[in-house]
């Protein structure tokens, strides 16, 4: 797909609460990390600046999922392409959002023993002013700013006793 057909697609996504996003918004989203990788300076603003508010959220959902499929499979380069789908996101829709989805994707990074500051660098290198604060403030945190539970999130398993983040708010 095209660039402005991907971003066309992921911008049709309407969120329904508690339904799982189609998984052709999600592979969707994975090519357009891709897509944002392989790219100049100027197409990855331009991927920045066009994503729409709805397409946003499809990144985020997409960051959420490579955290734990990146621990399932012991995947570094998924923590990765997690950093490259919120660098697209950039923070549009609430940093706030970005922010908890930056711990999972932290604690996964962490458990797999990949090189934080330097993933994190080399991300925020190709991100927009917003993505990059994110990744470099991040950094910065106190680690019980960074821990899970600071969001209200621990690691468990879902009901096939895979890995997953869980929520721990009643």
């Amino acid at each position: 797909m095209r660039v402005s057909e991907i971003l066309a697609l992921v911008g049709t996504y309407k969120p329904a609460y508690r339904k799982p996003i189609a998984p052709e918004f999600l592979a969707a989203a994975s090519e357009l990390c891709d897509i944002y990788v392989a790219g100049s300076n100027e197409a990855r603003a331009d991927i920045r600046s066009t994503i729409s508010l709805n397409g946003s959220r499809v990144m985020g959902v997409l960051a959420s999922r490579l955290a734990v499929e990146a621990v399932r499979q012991s995947s570094p380069d998924l923590i990765h392409k997690a950093l490259i789908a919120l660098a697209i996101e950039d923070c549009q829709f609430d940093s706030r959002d970005s922010t908890i989805c930056l711990s999972m994707v932290f604690n996964s990074a962490v458990k797999l023993g990949v090189d934080v500051p330097q993933v994190f660098n080399e991300v925020a290198a190709i991100s927009g002013a917003r993505g990059a604060k994110l990744l470099l403030t991040w950094l910065g945190r106190e680690p019980k700013l960074q821990a899970l539970s600071a969001f209200y999130l621990a690691e468990g398993t879902n009901p096939e006793g895979q890995f997953a983040y869980i929520s721990t708010k009643s």
